[in-house]
């Protein structure tokens, strides 16, 4: 009978061990894959960010310029030349994996700094986009286009955010890599 119990426990204790290293190794993995981004955004090869998109070379962009978010399923480099070229990019140390923080518009601040990363299971984030610019008739939206940005949105895992840059990412993983599904660039100061 103890050596039953005894034998239980340890299984409990293999298993907790085995299921926490294995959450541990998917934030290392995501820090990393942020850091090789970062460096790619950094030296402005743009070109080989592509290799991170989910879709194979196209990404969702999602841009806020005056009253409506904008989404676009895109494969060209001018969106990241007209919004993320200037800025300095630097390595990230730390991936705090927790709630986002807010932009607090009285005092045009982050109410905590950093590069946060949120679990999330899917997202309509996309979709409520997308029925905003059909609603107010911003631009004729494409079957394909809904139908991608809902697929990308229920595949989207986590969501990060680099406060410095106002740059925020979404992530899937495919084939046991962690890949961009949306990449959304606010810049809350214009």
């Amino acid at each position: 009978m103890k050596t039953t119990f005894i034998s239980i426990l340890l299984s409990i204790l293999i298993f907790f061990s085995y299921s926490c290293k294995s959450n541990n190794g998917n934030d290392d993995d995501l820090k990393t894959v942020i850091n090789e981004i970062v460096t790619i955004l950094k030296k402005n090869e743009v070109s080989k960010l592509k290799s991170y998109f989910y879709l194979e070379n196209s990404v969702f962009f999602i841009n806020n310029q005056g009253v409506y978010e904008t989404i676009d399923l895109t494969d060209s480099d001018e969106y990241f030349d007209m919004f993320i070229s200037d800025c300095d990019f630097k390595p990230v140390n730390e991936v705090k994996f927790e709630a986002w923080p807010d932009y607090d518009l009285d005092i045009e601040n982050w109410t905590k700094e950093g590069c946060f990363a949120e679990k999330i299971k899917g997202t309509n984030h996309f979709n409520e986009i997308y029925d905003i610019i059909k609603e107010n008739e911003l631009r004729e939206v494409t079957a394909d286009e809904a139908t991608q940005a809902k697929k990308l949105g229920d595949l989207s895992e986590v969501r990060v955010i680099l406060t410095d840059y106002c740059l925020r990412f979404y992530f899937a993983k495919k084939d046991g890599k962690w890949l961009i599904t949306a990449i959304d660039f606010h810049d809350f100061g214009a």
